[in-house]
C-alpha cells in the first residue's frame, strides 16, 4: 500500500474517530468551557471546520500556483461563533473532509511532490503538508478525548 493511500485512509477516518469521540456528550455539555481559558468541544469542531476550508484552499494553490508561500493557518477562537449542535457541526466537517479526501484522490502521484514555502517550515512538498493536516488532526482528537472525558460523569 503506497504512503498515500495511508494518509488518505487517516484523512478519512478521523471525522468519524470525531462522531465515536463526542456520541457521549450531550449539546450543553459540548458547549461548556471549563475555565475562561479553555475551549469547549464544540470549540474544537468549530476550528477543525475552518481550517478544513483553509487546508483546502492552500493545497488548491500549491497544485496551481508555482512554489506558492504558506502563511501559518491559526484562526482566532473568536470566529468560534457558530451555534449549530454538535451533531450538525460534525456532519458540515465530514462534508468538507470528503471534499477534502476527494480532491487528493484524484491527483496523480507526481503531484504531491509539487512544493510551496510554508511560513514556519520553510519548503515544504504536497506530500508534507497532507501529512501535517493529520498531525493537526490528531492533536485536536486528543483534545476532543480529554475534554470528552472530564464532561462525562464517572460512575460510582
Amino acid at each position: 500500500m503506497s504512503k498515500r493511500i495511508v494518509l488518505l485512509q487517516a484523512l478519512a477516518a478521523i471525522p468519524g474517530e470525531v462522531a465515536a469521540i463526542l456520541k457521549m456528550v450531550d449539546d450543553e455539555a459540548g458547549w461548556r468551557h471549563t475555565d475562561a481559558d479553555s475551549w469547549s468541544l464544540a470549540d474544537v469542531v468549530q476550528h477543525l471546520l475552518l481550517v478544513e476550508g483553509q487546508f483546502q484552499q492552500r493545497l488548491q494553490r500549491v497544485m496551481t500556483e508555482e512554489r506558492p508561500f504558506l502563511p501559518y493557518i491559526h484562526p482566532s477562537p473568536s470566529e468560534h461563533t457558530r451555534t449549530e449542535s454538535l451533531a450538525d457541526l460534525v456532519a458540515e466537517f465530514t462534508q468538507l473532509r470528503e471534499q477534502t479526501v476527494a480532491y487528493l484522490t484524484s491527483l496523480k502521484a507526481k503531484n504531491w511532490e509539487k512544493t510551496a514555502v510554508h511560513e514556519t517550515e520553510g519548503p515544504v512538498t504536497f506530500h508534507f503538508l497532507v501529512q501535517m493536516i493529520i498531525d493537526h488532526d490528531n492533536d485536536h482528537l486528543s483534545q476532543l478525548q480529554t475534554l470528552s472525558q472530564s464532561l462525562i460523569p464517572n460512575p460510582q
